[in-house]
């Protein structure tokens, strides 16, 4: 499975998300939108941390040159934040959302 051959929004399994992460060879931004203390706690290794309530203000801060992959707890918060970064970077190749966490 091929993060850019995928739908430029769309949403992945645990389990799809452990088989993509494991096979893919492009380059990608994961995406943690939880609070820093939820990071602290667990992440993604390699995961970016950009608090839920930080994003509209910090969004210019994201690449736009590569999918990302944006997860939190259940995928709510992912969710709204791939409307958010939809909305105000339509430059981002691919914005999938991870339906939960963990995927390890």
């Amino acid at each position: 499975m091929i993060f850019s051959n995928m739908p430029a929004n769309c949403s992945l399994t645990p389990e799809q998300a452990r088989k993509l992460l494991a096979s893919n060879s492009e380059p990608l931004l994961l995406l943690d939108v939880r609070t820093p203390e939820e990071y602290a706690k667990q992440h993604l290794k390699g995961a970016v941390l950009l608090p839920l309530q930080e994003l509209e203000t910090r969004v210019n801060e994201l690449p736009g040159d590569k999918p990302i992959l944006i997860y939190c707890r259940s995928g709510r918060r992912a969710s709204v934040a791939a409307e958010i970064l939809q909305k105000k970077r339509p430059d981002i190749p691919n914005i999938c959302v991870l339906d939960g966490f963990p995927i390890y």
